[in-house]
């Protein structure tokens, strides 16, 4: 990403935090971490089996997005989010 994209990131963060969309907390609980790591995994295995079958092109990329997804809750979440 670009400088400027990074900026735009950084100030949604801060954003959302005022907004009160994403919350810092001090609880971490292991269960929700690894389902987020669970969930991310499956995802990205099921998206790659209907890559491998020719399913679906849609569907692969909505499996690999949610992949994305849940690793990146499973990040914030590690960070205290």
């Amino acid at each position: 990403m670009d400088e400027k994209r990074i900026k735009q990131a950084e100030n949604n963060f801060r954003n959302y935090l005022n907004e009160g969309k994403i919350k810092k907390t001090d609880k971490f609980d292991n269960l929700i971490y690894e389902t987020y790591l669970r969930n991310a995994r499956e995802s990205l295995n099921v998206a790659n089996q209907l890559f491998e079958n020719k399913t679906s092109s849609l569907w692969v990329v909505v499996s690999s997005y949610y992949s994305m997804f849940y690793m990146a809750c499973a990040y914030l979440y590690k960070l205290g989010y």
